[in-house]
């Protein structure tokens, strides 16, 4: 996808929910080529909006570049991991709300409807005193209701359900990775603090 594929459909996404998510269906591009030229960058922009944020907005003396450096990268790979656990995940769930069971459909799904959450992370990380801006990932949940009648074929009156549970589930999955990024960085965080 090039730069003004990439702007179009972050613009659409966002501005035109309904009628871009049947595009997408109509595309047929694999997952794979969707991570590595829409959700990817996503990502790294927003690991690099919160190396950038923390550098302007926290106090130097407390913490160093190699602390803010590694809650930059732990951001993205809590993101990264975070879209393709929920795609896997989201795969198992739609045949049980008689939705078709396609990988290639749920990764894109969740890929896509995630452009909420990497552009109001983003925000927030590279203006730290608003964090308020992470709200924004709410619309992530608006997004995800077009697309998954478009993508994996949820009835109407199954919608509600699939949703909801895909949310809550969707929580699990960031919380359990948030705690995990807590155990596995702390230590190494703690570490780049001590030897200012």
């Amino acid at each position: 996808m090039d730069i003004n594929g990439f702007t179009k459909r972050l613009q659409n996404l966002i501005t035109h929910t309904g009628t871009e998510w049947g595009t997408i269906e109509k595309e047929g591009h694999e997952w794979k080529r969707v991570f590595s030229t829409y959700a990817l960058p996503l990502i790294f922009l927003m690991g690099l909006s919160y190396l950038v944020g923390y550098i302007l907005f926290t106090d130097q003396l407390i913490y160093s570049f190699g602390y803010i450096l590694i809650s930059s990268i732990a951001e993205m790979i809590i993101a990264l991991a975070g879209t393709l656990l929920t795609g896997y995940i989201i795969n198992e769930l739609a045949p049980g709300f008689k939705g078709k069971k396609d990988l290639n459909a749920s990764m894109k799904l969740v890929m896509f409807s995630f452009t909420a959450y990497y552009v109001s992370y983003s925000l927030a990380g590279l203006i730290q005193p608003m964090q308020v801006l992470q709200l924004g990932a709410f619309y992530s949940i608006y997004l995800y209701w077009f697309g998954c009648e478009a993508l994996l074929f949820i009835p109407s009156e199954q919608k509600t359900g699939f949703v909801a549970l895909s949310g809550l589930l969707m929580i699990v999955v960031f919380s359990l990775l948030n705690i995990l990024s807590v155990l596995v960085f702390s230590d190494i965080m703690l570490h780049t603090i001590s030897y200012m």
